[in-house]
């Protein structure tokens, strides 16, 4: 989860001086995030509900983060 924040904190200070793509970078976030737990746990997750569920609110919580940037950026 950690390692999820600094990428995260790491992609908001990168993201500064440039025009995001929202939705599509967030879901390349979430993209990523899915595999590094894949990576990290050695296994595959059981994708149900609630693995929907969660995964689809990171991907809206990354999303607000990212417009936020863009927002805070331009103006």
């Amino acid at each position: 989860m950690m390692l999820e924040a600094f990428i995260l904190g790491f992609w908001a200070v990168w993201s500064a001086d440039r025009d995001l793509y929202v939705l599509t970078e967030s879901l390349m976030f979430v993209v990523l995030v899915a595999l590094m737990r894949v990576a990290m746990d050695w296994e595959l997750p059981v994708i149900d509900a609630m693995w929907l569920a969660s995964y689809g609110l990171l991907w809206l919580y990354v999303a607000l983060v990212f417009w936020l940037i863009n927002r805070v950026a331009q103006g």
